[in-house]
């Protein structure tokens, strides 16, 4: 009995160990089947119907396969949005489901991964925004692991992408997000953790990224955000990505609300073609329906001449720039990143010895009413056109439309510059740019200042010099007979003489007195001008020399070529007691030397108004070009240019002279 209970029983081992053998291997030929052909055309229709019939959305491939790493693998894959019409949403050449089998007796997804690979995702054409809101219900638990490989989201190719997505109930988390990104040359690694609560519409996370800010370019144009587009577009890098480390806070429903804060740093970098070493602060974001503010503090910024600190805050939805800045910066390249000056006007300052500028103040960008800026600034070695401060200082003020440096001083060729300038900005109620603009300088070297002026020929001047103007006018369509003005000029022990606009005056009077050369290098020389139509009028011009002076009035016409139009005269001695005392009894003879001056600063024409032609071709003092008298009609024996009542000094301000004066 024993014996054939043991056959029977070997005979059914045999029998299921043989049916188990025959499963195993039919299971591995079908597997092998299913991995090498494929699964069935009408098997993946079927099981993409049934699928589909659960979503709202529409999977087709044209192939089906399974893969032993990833599961079951789709080929030539589109994804539609059910009711959304155009492109599909995914487009893929592959689309790997990685099942989870144990998840079907736990009640979960039954999917543990996906992988997209070689394709092109559009946002927009997988959101239904069309269909009116819903109440938001609960999902059931899952985790699963996405991942993406070189494919483009929109308009940004995603080179790798990989996350854990989890659901609770009503809410949604992705962490462990890693993602290697480019556009348009630029590229970035992004990582970060994201929730969404469907209960209350809010997402909020963390987000870490070291990748070039052309890389925000699509979804700035999504957003339809203009003047951020360009802003961005001015930077170019050369070496490392800026890198940015934040949170943020979106909160959906009837009250929308958006904040974000971090911190930044930007390495080696153009920004409007100004070479920055490194930029870094933190920054807060807020906008709702009501408010925008942009608030970056502190915010550093640094160039190999300097640093700028500060702080600013945008208030876009009022206009408002509220800011404050410490900066040793290059004031062109600040300049130039501001696109305060145009660079024409610019190219005419240089800044070697460097600046220093503390300013704060309220920007109005809409209609500047409400702009109010102060500041302060001092330097060294400053040029401005020819002209070379070693020292400078003065104060900034802006009032709405009205724009103020004043109180600037400096030191000039070792004289003293004061200096008052007040720029009116065009405004509803008066469109032309206006403007007043105080200078004085006080004893300045003479010598220096005509070696900035002159490439050569200033070896022999010397003495002091003082000026003082104040004009005022405005930009219009005639903008030079706009200017309104006076002021005066001194030059002492200058040797006046010696300047080339009286070279034809130095070769009359040195063929007429031989030896005069030398006695006319000692002089002192003053001149008060009026600025009015275009023209520079004096009725007050002296240049007073050891035995000969020389007074004169007349008219300048700046533009374009400088016209001249002077009456000169000849008197003996200075203008004091002894010289009043000899002049009397050589009246006569300082009235045979009366000239008058024309032509151009450049070419300048003098010549002898009461001599006749015949009596210079004797003298020797009669040519063709330069000095040859212009025919005109016999005209009355002119007065001295002396006044009964001389023209008053020009008005000095108040406040505007150095102590050591002017005059």
């Amino acid at each position: 009995m024993k014996a054939l209970l043991r056959k029977i029983a070997s005979f059914f081992f045999r029998l299921a160990l043989g049916t188990l053998a025959t499963v195993f291997l039919a299971a591995t030929c079908l597997l092998l089947y299913l991995v090498v052909a494929g699964i069935p055309d009408w098997a993946a229709q079927q099981l993409l119907r049934e699928a589909n019939a659960r979503s709202p959305y529409v999977v087709q491939a044209s192939s089906m396969r399974l893969d032993l790493v990833n599961g079951l693998r789709l080929e030539g894959v589109q994804v539609f949005r059910k009711g959304i019409v155009g492109p599909p949403g995914v487009a893929a050449r592959y689309l790997s489901v990685i099942p989870d089998l144990s998840a079907v007796l736990e009640g979960r997804l039954c999917i543990r991964g996906v992988l997209i690979d070689n394709g092109v995702v559009l946002l927009d054409q997988l959101q239904d925004r069309s269909a009116p809101p819903s109440a938001p219900s609960a999902l059931p638990s899952f985790s699963l692991n996405v991942e993406i490989r070189d494919c483009r989201v929109d308009f940004v190719d995603v080179r790798s992408l990989s996350c854990r997505v989890e659901g609770f109930g009503m809410l949604t988390h992705v962490s462990q997000l890693r993602a290697k990104v480019e556009h348009g040359g630029g590229a970035g690694v992004v990582s970060g953790d994201i929730t969404y609560d469907a209960a209350s519409d809010l997402v909020r996370g963390g987000i870490q990224a070291a990748a070039e800010p052309s890389l925000l370019l699509p979804l700035l144009r999504r957003w339809e955000m203009n003047d951020a587009i360009g802003y961005v577009e001015l930077l170019s890098f050369s070496n490392s990505a800026p890198r940015c480390d934040f949170t943020f806070l979106r909160l959906g429903g009837k009250s929308p609300l958006l904040r974000a804060s971090g911190g930044f740093r930007l390495q080696e970098f153009k920004y409007r073609g100004v070479d920055l070493l490194r930029c870094e602060g933190r920054f807060n974001f807020m906008s709702s329906e009501s408010h925008t503010e942009i608030r970056v503090d502190p915010l550093l910024i640094v160039r190999e001449e300097g640093t700028l600190r500060g702080a600013v805050a945008l208030y876009p939805d009022d206009g408002l720039i509220d800011f404050r800045a410490e900066s040793s910066l290059d004031p062109a390249a600040l300049s130039r990143m501001l696109e305060l000056v145009p660079e024409d006007v610019l190219s005419l300052f240089r800044f070697d010895g460097g600046m220093r500028i503390s300013i704060a103040g309220v920007l109005d960008y809409v209609n500047q009413e409400r702009t109010t800026i102060d500041g302060k600034a001092a330097g060294n070695g400053i040029t401005a056109w020819k002209f070379v401060a070693d020292e400078c200082s003065f104060d900034i003020s802006v009032r709405g439309c009205t724009n103020q440096i004043s109180k600037l001083r400096g030191r000039v060729y070792g004289g003293d510059l004061v200096s008052k300038i007040t720029i009116i900005s065009p405004s509803p109620a008066y469109t032309n740019l206006r403007y007043t603009v105080a200078v004085g300088l006080a004893n300045a070297e003479f010598k220096q200042l005509a070696r900035a002026l002159m490439d050569a020929g200033y070896e022999d001047y010397s003495g002091r010099m003082s000026f003082f103007t104040k004009i005022s006018g405005e930009v219009n369509d005639h903008p030079l007979r706009s200017i309104r003005g006076q002021g005066g000029l001194r030059i002492r022990e200058g040797r006046v003489f010696t300047l080339p606009i009286f070279g034809g005056f130095s070769e009359y009077m040195t063929k007429v007195i031989p030896g005069l050369d030398l006695v006319l290098r000692q002089t002192e020389a003053r001149m008060d001008f009026v600025v009015k139509n275009g023209k520079i009028s004096s009725n007050r011009i002296e240049i007073e020399g050891g035995v000969l002076s020389i007074a004169g009035r007349g008219d300048c016409i700046p533009y374009p070529d400088t016209q001249l139009d002077y009456t000169i005269q000849v008197k003996l001695l200075r203008d004091n007691l002894v010289g009043k005392l000899v002049r009397l009894p050589t009246w006569i003879i300082s009235k045979l030397f009366e000239f008058r001056l024309k032509g151009t600063i450049d070419e300048p024409r003098w010549y002898l108004v009461n001599f006749s032609s015949d009596l210079l071709s004797r003298m020797g003092l009669r040519k063709e070009r330069a000095l040859e008298r212009p025919l005109e009609p016999a005209r009355k024996p002119t007065k001295p240019p002396q006044q009964k009542h001389p023209p008053k000094e020009p008005e000095w301000p108040e406040g505007l002279i150095p102590k050591s004066g002017i005059l």
